[in-house]
Order: structure tokens, then sequence, then C-alpha cells
């Protein structure tokens, strides 16, 4: 799971402890490092140099898993614990669950290390080669004095096949009502070795938290285990 979904850290802490007590045979565990050029998360540039990320994953033959994922960054580090559930009813796939985000380091003026953390619960449906899904805001944008309501929703539709891969997504910020509409497509040229074009294609004109509509180009190496 990438950058990617959160009730609250004792509902993760619960999640987390179920899945640790289950017995180890019936439980598979797996990772990965990965190498990209840029930091680019639902459309977005959040940072334009080399980043090293990774993750470790827990999950049981129920369903339920935990896991892990962190990144490096320009002036912090980030890390996001989540926790959920898959399964399929006939020929439908779903993965339910939530996800914290937690940075480390200052974030600028006027905002510490925990200022900008935040929660979100997702849903994603799969059929064939097809999914759709979405993540959704809870409870508030930081831990400090300048905490606000999280009720920021994205939505996404996505196809993959082989070495292809394209996802819509639409991210609406709820708090200052703006919104963008993005469109990423991927190539896997060898094995994990992917290169991803992006490009913002609807970005509201009250915008201000996005200023880079331009197409991207993102390469990402992966080392699973």
């Amino acid at each position: 799971m990438s950058k990617k979904h959160a009730l609250t850290l004792p509902t993760l802490a619960v999640a987390v402890t179920v899945t640790t007590l289950a017995p180890m045979a019936s439980a598979e565990v797996s990772g990965s490092l990965d190498i990209a050029n840029q930091y680019l998360w639902r459309g977005q540039t959040l940072l334009t140099a080399g980043t090293v990320s990774g993750s470790l994953d827990y999950k049981h033959e129920s369903g339920a898993y935990t896991g892990i994922w962190a990144s490096s960054e320009t002036d912090k580090n980030e890390y996001d614990l989540y926790a959920g559930f898959t399964g399929d009813i006939s020929a439908l796939s779903y993965d339910v669950g939530a996800v914290s985000y937690h940075y480390t380091g200052e974030r600028g003026t006027g905002f510490g290390p925990d200022d900008l953390n935040f929660q979100e619960l997702y849903l994603d449906l799969g059929l064939g080669d097809f999914s759709i899904g979405g993540f959704f805001g809870v409870g508030e944008f930081g831990d400090g004095a300048t905490a606000t309501d999280n009720r920021d929703i994205y939505y996404y539709a996505s196809y993959s096949k082989d070495q292809f891969g394209a996802t819509v997504g639409h991210y609406a910020y709820d708090v200052s009502d703006e919104a963008y509409t993005h469109l990423d497509l991927s190539y896997e040229v060898i094995e994990n070795l992917t290169f991803t074009a992006s490009k913002i294609l609807d970005l509201d004109s009250k915008n201000t938290t996005v200023t880079n509509s331009e197409l991207k180009v993102v390469v990402t190496y992966s080392f699973p285990f």
C-alpha cells in the first residue's frame, strides 16, 4: 500500500493487536523498497528531488492486514500507519480500512511537527481489471492549536492490464471548497521499473493548494521482498 488510508490511532492499535496475535503460520509478511525521481501523490508533486520509500505489511489468511509506509522528504520524513480487511464476494473484490499520516520535522512558519497529521477511511471495489474507490477524511488536520476538521474526499477509478495502468482521480477539499481532477498513465518497462505520466486535467479556478498542473513524469524502481 503506498501513500495510501484511517480511523483514530486507538482503532489502528486494536487492529494491530488482533492481527499480531494470529498464528504466524497463517499469515504473510511482505515489504518493498522504492526509489523514485520525485514524490507524486494524487496528481501532485510533493517533492521534486529523488525520494526513497518503503513499506512493511502483515496479512492474516482471514484477510485482515496492517502495515507501515515511510518516505524521505526534503526537510522532514513521513510515516503512515494503516490497517484493513480484504476479501471477495463472487467476482467482486473489496478492501476497506483506515490510514493515519504522520510527519516529522518542522512544516514551515507557524506549523509544528504534528500540525499537519491527518487520518482517512478508505474503500476499494474491484471487478476484473477495473476498480473504483475513495478516501474519506475523518478527525482533524493536525494535533495542535491549528487543528481543523478534515472532510476532504478523494475518489478514483482505475484500470490495469499486464504492464499498463490508468487512474483518474478527483480530490475535493471541503474547507476551502477547492477541487481538481488528474489522470495517471503508467507502464512497467521491465519488472519493477515503472514510468508514470501524470497530468492535472481540471483545476478549480479557486484552487491555491495545487500550484503545478504541468505534465509530470515519474520513474520508480521497486525492490519487493
